[in-house]
């Protein structure tokens, strides 16, 4: 799988990338570092027992490197959780609700990316 079709099964901005970073080598190179890390897990743990500002430095972070390689997923669902929980130190309990529910959906959608770049470039 090149790198192109990889952004494109993940919807990702493969022109946006390409107009930043144009060596696919080097792109490729930080997708599996992205894939090296175990987002979803960090997301649901954080999640689980966080504060609202725990939450949201979790997910401007994925935020950042979603934005970094064009994740456009990654950078959508997370995000809603900054907008949902920017300055907030407290949550009440319908922006408790809905974090938990967009951290689930963002728990998902670093797996199914992380899965996409396991499967184009590390599967032997």
């Amino acid at each position: 799988m090149t790198v192109r079709e990889v952004y494109a099964e993940l919807g990702g901005d493969y022109d946006e990338i390409m107009s930043r970073i144009p060596d696919e080598a080097f792109i490729e190179k930080y997708l599996k570092k992205f894939a090296g890390v175990d987002y979803a897990a960090q997301v649901e743990e954080v999640a689980a027992g966080g504060s609202a500002e725990e939450i949201f430095k979790m997910a401007h972070g994925i935020k950042g490197m979603g934005l970094n390689l064009a994740l456009t997923g990654t950078v959508d669902v997370s995000e809603e959780i900054c907008t949902l929980l920017r300055g907030k130190t407290s949550m009440t309990a319908d922006e408790a609700a809905q974090a938990k529910d967009l951290s689930a959906r963002l728990a998902e959608e670093c797996r199914r990316t992380v899965s996409v770049i396991q499967n184009a470039f590390l599967a032997n």
